[in-house]
């Protein structure tokens, strides 16, 4: 799978590239995040990942030029600058594109129906005001076909900073949240 990320950040950018090819994608970055006279965009991608400072109208732009080389293309626009959070966002958005299990969030409780028997790991990524993540994992099941519901409990999310929910099978996130 093939990801090219677009933002303002050389620094974030080349830590997320790296991170994305230790995860097995082919990863490329683009600081020209304002233009749309990259070459990297007249290439094929299955996932594209935007750094906060890409303005919507540009993200539009981009988006239209990526689509026509690829109109499965899975958009992605950063939660926040932590690389294991914007890694997740990939994962989750290119495992949107295959079947899997598919995920509600109602409150403080994440329902997921499954068809098949699936593992799987349930996380809170924190990230402190200091953007310094930690994580948290809180729940690992393997789950039957049908309907099941899990409780994020407050205990386990930071009071200051942000909180994100992952959930991972064979170590690639299959759904994340704000929580």
């Amino acid at each position: 799978m093939r990801v090219i990320s677009i933002g303002k950040s050389p620094r974030i950018l080349d830590a997320l590239t790296n991170a994305l090819e230790e995860a097995g994608y082919q990863a490329v970055s683009s600081t020209h995040y304002d233009r749309t006279d990259d070459p990297l965009l007249n290439e094929r991608y299955d996932s594209v990942a935007f750094g906060r400072a890409v303005t919507p109208e540009m993200r539009e732009r981009f988006e239209r030029i990526l689509r026509g080389h690829n109109p499965e293309i899975a958009s992605v626009v950063g939660m926040c600058p932590e690389v294991g959070v914007l890694v997740g966002q990939v994962d989750y958005a290119l495992a949107r594109l295959r079947e899997g299990p598919e995920f509600t969030v109602e409150g403080q409780e994440v329902r997921v129906t499954t068809s098949a028997e699936v593992t799987l790991s349930w996380r809170i990524r924190r990230v402190n005001l200091l953007f310094q993540p930690s994580v948290k994992v809180f729940h690992t099941a393997t789950l039957e076909p049908g309907t099941h519901t899990v409780r994020i409990s407050e205990r386990d999310k930071l009071r200051l900073g942000s909180n994100f929910l992952q959930v991972t099978a064979d170590d690639k996130v299959v759904f994340t949240t704000r929580c």
